[in-house]
């Protein structure tokens, strides 16, 4: 039987082994890579609360976990723990000083959030909530810049400085895929939360997605502007190649001695059964 139903057939050739990823949906593929990586992720994001516990760690365990789920995003291979490891080593010292960084911004952001109302309220003063709209305008690109601070800690060599910098640049340049990504992590927080106050046994499930889920979203959409408008010039002004894309851009050398021809082989026509007319000696 030449194929079960249509869906296997052993004897016409097929697409072999693609060289460059196949084309695809964004949002098929981020999913694709999510569900493959699953139980994975569960692990880092286990990893990554526990690393997180002594708040002076949180930016280096941040780099961890950024290193890992930008590998993840662009289908590439990572060892969970060693490669989290090698990265909160490496970028120690930078992403302490963002983690530190973003502890104190945040907690005056949520004082913020919490006085200026109450003061708009209690005064009857319309200007605390100018104030109000100010933080909450700066949060929005702080939060969008630490899509891109992260990521590029991990993967550039550049001072602190030109990171944050290039971070906040890119915050405008893809406005659009900005907003996007601020608006899904944001409403899953809050999601989330919702969950976790009202239901407490959810609590145990939280640990094993969410963050990590989230972090693979935001390397997934944001690792490409990194590599567009930060990388791939760099490599240009230098005269040499990204070596991301130097597997890709490869020609196959005249003495591989296997070469794939996913696609290109004939088909194999069935030889037709003879139906023998004299007795068959077994």
């Amino acid at each position: 039987m030449a194929s079960f139903f249509g869906f296997f057939d052993h004897e016409s050739s097929g697409i072999g082994i693609p060289k460059e990823p196949q084309n695809r949906g964004k949002v098929k593929g981020f999913f694709q890579i999510y569900f493959r990586r699953f139980w994975k992720l569960a692990f880092l994001n286990l990893l990554y609360i526990l690393f997180c516990i002594p708040i002076f760690t949180i930016g280096p365990a941040t780099a961890g976990v950024t290193r890992v789920l930008k590998n993840y995003s662009q289908e590439t291979h990572a060892y969970v723990f060693m490669d989290f490891w090698s990265s909160f080593k490496k970028n120690f010292k930078q992403s302490f000083i963002v983690g530190i960084a973003d502890v104190f911004i945040l907690l005056s952001i949520l004082s913020g959030f919490l006085v200026y109302p109450a003061l708009a309220k209690q005064s009857g003063n319309i200007i605390w909530y100018v104030f109000f709209i100010i933080v909450a305008s700066i949060s929005a690109i702080l939060l969008i810049m630490n899509f891109y601070i992260f990521l590029m800690i991990v993967t550039t060599n550049i001072k602190l400085k030109d990171i944050i910098k290039n971070s906040f640049m890119l915050a405008f340049i893809e406005f659009k895929r900005n907003l996007l990504t601020s608006t899904i992590v944001i409403l899953t927080m809050v999601v989330t939360t919702v969950l976790v106050i009202f239901y407490n046994n959810l609590l145990v499930f939280t640990l094993f997605g969410p963050l990590t889920t989230l972090g693979l979203l935001i390397c997934y959409n944001c690792y490409p502007v990194i590599k567009k408008y930060v990388i791939d010039p760099y490599y240009e002004q230098i005269g040499e190649e990204n070596p991301e894309d130097r597997f890709l851009n490869s020609n196959e050398s005249d003495d591989v001695l296997f070469k794939d021809m996913g696609g290109k082989e004939t088909k194999v026509e069935r030889a037709k059964k003879v139906k023998s007319k004299g007795k068959t000696i077994s």
